[in-house]
């Protein structure tokens, strides 16, 4: 999970450059954040695969993480896609998808209207923050008391510190815990 936080931690803000005339809204497209993703894949060594699967006997994509210098999977999500018998909006349908699936994997910042309308700010949530900078904190988190030397804690402190997606507060906290995590490992 370290280098699926390493990715989070790295990838900036995505402008919305493509424009849906029926809702009138804005959005990133898929080749957007393959662009922004692929460096930072290969720099930690992960292949993400999306090929189209059956779920139930019905269309579904599956979104897989790997680690290249393992050879495991970190992580695979399956979604059954809408029953469309148009090949142009089930087209239409795969992109949308794969792009959300990436979008959500990654914590890719995105502000487009119906992703504020399902996820802004929830109320019970640590800080009161998003959904998405909840899930990192709560992903750092599991890195942390994952680590196994103080090495492994520096690196971790390092991309705290640079994060843009977490509060002070959330990166105050993450830093207590390193602190208790380097006692114990001594």
């Amino acid at each position: 999970m370290d280098k699926i936080l390493a990715i989070q931690t790295s990838i900036g803000k995505l402008t919305k450059d493509k424009t849906n005339p029926f809702f009138k809204s804005s959005y990133f497209d898929i080749n957007q954040i393959i662009e922004q993703l692929l460096p930072l894949l290969e720099k930690y060594n992960i292949v993400v695969t999306q090929p189209l699967t059956n779920l139930d006997g019905k269309p579904a994509i599956l979104t897989s993480l790997h680690d290249g210098e393992h050879g495991s999977t970190i992580i695979s999500s399956v979604v059954p896609l809408p029953d469309l018998q148009d090949p142009q909006k089930m087209g239409s349908a795969i992109t949308y998808y794969r792009r959300y699936a990436l979008q959500s994997l990654f914590l890719l910042q995105a502000d487009d209207d119906d992703g504020n309308k399902g996820a802004g700010k929830k109320k019970g949530l640590r800080y009161e923050q998003g959904v998405e900078e909840q899930t990192m904190f709560d992903t750092a988190m599991k890195t942390v008391n994952g680590a196994k030397d103080q090495e492994k804690l520096t690196e971790i402190e390092k991309r705290i510190t640079a994060s843009t997606k977490l509060d002070d507060g959330m990166k105050d906290e993450l830093k207590g815990l390193i602190v208790k995590k380097r006692e114990e490992l001594i």
